[in-house]
């Protein structure tokens, strides 16, 4: 019905002597649509699953064929770019704790000989400047699991992180950091298009990902095509809409070490 309002109020601004094309009423058609796609688009990324099924369309009744409408609001692709990415670079979904806005944010770290120092740029808040911490405490611990032959402190690290949603803070990404070190470390990039959920506790115990169907609409949002996905997850399958579902492939992983191995597409 609002549709209709404002379709026929634009009609009458534009055309008031009522002389108008088909042209002319699909520029108004999409021109309301494109208004009102904006209005759901933006709830969804505050709502979350609620706002989901946000699609605008209209049927050319003379073809029968259907036109839908985008908006940039609907979705950045290029995020997330077809190819490989450098050594210890992955992209993640994580969550602002003070508004609860989940966000894509990319890690890109840097190797270097050395004593194994490492600084950090682009994170924001306290409760990153821990799970920094607790990451590199693990890798110290468990790095040989991985590679006999690696060594954490023969080298320096710089970690950078991108907020590319502009959401501001991020958590849980312990295990986010902990596979960009050992991917920088063993220089073997992950696999393209992929996004890491998840994260660990300080002893490696693996943590659900935080409102998953809700992650991997921004991962869709993103442009990527694989999800490195903890087997804890598949608890919330249910809630996650078929349809989204069927974008990805999905990528299971049980423990920390199993996480590396699959983000590198060793099996």
């Amino acid at each position: 019905m609002q549709l209709k309002k404002t379709v026929s109020g634009l009609l009458k601004l534009m055309h008031p002597d009522g002389a108008f094309t088909k042209d002319d009423v699909k520029v108004c058609l999409e021109y309301a649509l494109i208004g009102r796609r904006r209005i759901k688009e933006q709830l969804k990324k505050i709502g979350g699953m609620e706002f989901y099924d946000v699609n605008f369309s209209y049927i050319d009744i003379e073809n029968d064929t259907e036109i839908r409408v985008s908006v940039p609001e609907s979705g950045v692709s290029g995020l997330i770019p077809d190819g490989e990415l450098p050594s210890g670079s992955l992209y993640t979904v994580s969550t602002n704790p003070d508004t609860g806005h989940k966000g894509l944010f990319r890690l890109d770290l840097q190797v270097m000989a050395g004593s194994g120092k490492l600084d950090h740029t682009g994170f924001n808040g306290s409760p990153i400047k821990g799970e920094i911490k607790e990451a590199i405490n693990y890798i110290q611990a468990n790095l040989h699991r991985v590679s006999l032959n690696a060594k954490f402190k023969e080298f320096d690290y710089h970690l950078k992180a991108l907020d590319l949603n502009g959401i501001g803070k991020a958590k849980d990404i312990e295990l986010s950091i902990f596979i960009s070190l050992c991917s920088g470390i063993l220089d073997k990039p992950l696999l393209p298009q992929m996004v890491v959920l998840g994260s660990m506790s300080i002893g490696g115990t693996i943590i659900e990902t935080e409102s998953l169907p809700d992650a991997l609409q921004v991962a869709s949002d993103s442009g990527a095509k694989k999800i490195l996905l903890p087997t804890l997850d598949m608890a919330q399958m249910a809630k996650v809409p078929p349809k989204l579902l069927s974008k990805f492939q999905l990528v299971l992983y049980s423990d920390p070490i199993d996480a590396v191995f699959k983000a590198v597409g060793v099996e």
